[in-house]
C-alpha cells in the first residue's frame, strides 16, 4: 500500500553574502539516536541546497511522551571562506558553534519563524564546547546547570580547586547545558560527553512536541536561520606601472559619488609604490554587489567628469581580510591589488 506523507516543515539556511540568499554550502546530518527518533516518527527528509523539508505520514506522532527527546541535526560548510565573508565575531571553529532550537521562535509571518532572536545570526548563537567536565570559577552551591527546557540537572562529582569547581555528569545525553550564576549571570555550554567527538559547524535542535504545536496551529511552518555578511573597510592598492602616471585619480560608484578617500602614495613589497585608495565607510562583501566602481582621472573641480582609466574595478574577495596591527580597534580590512 502506497504511504502519504503530510510536508510539515521547511528548514531554510539564508545568507546575505549570496546574491539568491541561499546558504547553498551548507550540509546536513545526524547521529544514530535522530535516526531511530525519524523511523519512529515516520519522518523523511528531503534535502536541497540550503535546507531540507521533513514529511511524515502522521504528525500526530509528533507529540512524543517523553519530552526530552529531540531531533538534533549537523550542519557543516563546505565552504572554506563562510568565516571570513560572514558577519561573526569572536567565533572559534575549534571550540564553538553554532545552536539553534524551536523552543522560542522569533514570528516573521505565521508561517515562518526565526530560530535566532536578532536579525540575523549573532554571538548569542554561538556556544562554548565541553566535552566531559565543566570549569566554573564559582564554588560548589553558587551554581546551577540546566537543559535546554530548563529542568535542573544535578553534577554527580566536583573536585575543588584554587580555580574554581570542575563539574562532571553521569549518563548525561549530548546537548545544551544552560548555566545560570548567581544572582543573575547566565551562559550556554554544549556537553558532548565524549572526550573523542567530530565537532560540526553547528546544531539544530528541534523538539518534537514544539514542532507538532506550531504545525497545528499554521500548517506547514518555515524554520528560517539568516546569517549576514561581514563589512570591511576596501583598500585598493594600484601598484601597475601605468597608473602612476596619473595626479588626479579617484574612485566612484555608478551614482559618481567619491566613496573612497583621496589616494595616497605607498611604497609596498620591494620599493614598488603604489596609489592606496581606503573607503570612507566599511563596504559589504558579497558574492555579487548592486554597486560598482570606477578608477577615473578626474577633471576639477568636479568629479562629475573625468577620464575612465578602469571601468570596473574588482570587488573586494572573501580571500583578503586583516586586521590592522597598528590600531587598538577591531576595524577590518579588506584589500585589493591593481
Amino acid at each position: 500500500m502506497k504511504q502519504s506523507f503530510t510536508h510539515i516543515l521547511t528548514v531554510q539556511f539564508d545568507h546575505s553574502y549570496f546574491h539568491d540568499n541561499k546558504f547553498k554550502p551548507i550540509q546536513i546530518s545526524y547521529d544514530a539516536p535522530t535516526s531511530q527518533l525519524l523511523k519512529n516518527y515516520e519522518i523523511i527528509i528531503k534535502p536541497f541546497p540550503g535546507g531540507f523539508h521533513l514529511l511524515t505520514t502522521d504528525p500526530d506522532l509528533l507529540q512524543s511522551d517523553k519530552e526530552s527527546a529531540s531531533l538534533k541535526f549537523r550542519f557543516t560548510c563546505s565552504d572554506a571562506y563562510f568565516i571570513n565573508y560572514s558577519d561573526l565575531p569572536r567565533f572559534d571553529l575549534r571550540n564553538h558553534l553554532f545552536y539553534f532550537n524551536n523552543l522560542a521562535p522569533r514570528p516573521e509571518t505565521p508561517d515562518t519563524l526565526f530560530l535566532h532572536a536578532e536579525k540575523y545570526v549573532s554571538v548569542n548563537d554561538i556556544v562554548a564546547i565541553a566535552s566531559q567536565t565543566i570549569q566554573t570559577k564559582e564554588k560548589e552551591g553558587e551554581v546551577n546547570f540546566k537543559d535546554a527546557r530548563g529542568t535542573p540537572i544535578a553534577p554527580w562529582k566536583s573536585n575543588q580547586s584554587p580555580s574554581g569547581t570542575a563539574y562532571q555528569f553521569a549518563d548525561l545525553p549530548e546537548g545544551i547545558i544552560n548555566v545560570q550564576l548567581k544572582p543573575s549571570e547566565a551562559h550556554k555550554i554544549y556537553y558532548t560527553g565524549e572526550a573523542m567527538w567530530k565537532k560540526p559547524l553547528g546544531i539544530l535542535e528541534i523538539f518534537p512536541d514544539e514542532l507538532h504545536r506550531h504545525f497545528t496551529e499554521n500548517g506547514k511552518i518555515n524554520y528560517s536561520i539568516k546569517f549576514n555578511n561581514r563589512s570591511t573597510v576596501w583598500k585598493y592598492f594600484i601598484v601597475n606601472p601605468v597608473y602612476q602616471k596619473f595626479q588626479n585619480l579617484a574612485i566612484i560608484n555608478k551614482k559618481k559619488e567619491q566613496v573612497f578617500n583621496d589616494p595616497q602614495k605607498q611604497t609596498v613589497h620591494e620599493n614598488t609604490e603604489a596609489w592606496v585608495f581606503e573607503s570612507k565607510e566599511k563596504l559589504p562583501i558579497a558574492e555579487l554587489l548592486d554597486d560598482s566602481f570606477q578608477l577615473i582621472e578626474a577633471e576639477e573641480p568636479t568629479l562629475k567628469k573625468g577620464r575612465i582609466v578602469i571601468k570596473r574595478l574588482r570587488n573586494a574577495s572573501p580571500d583578503f581580510i586583516y586586521n590592522d596591527e597598528k590600531q587598538l580597534t577591531e576595524i577590518q580590512y579588506s584589500h585589493i591589488y591593481i
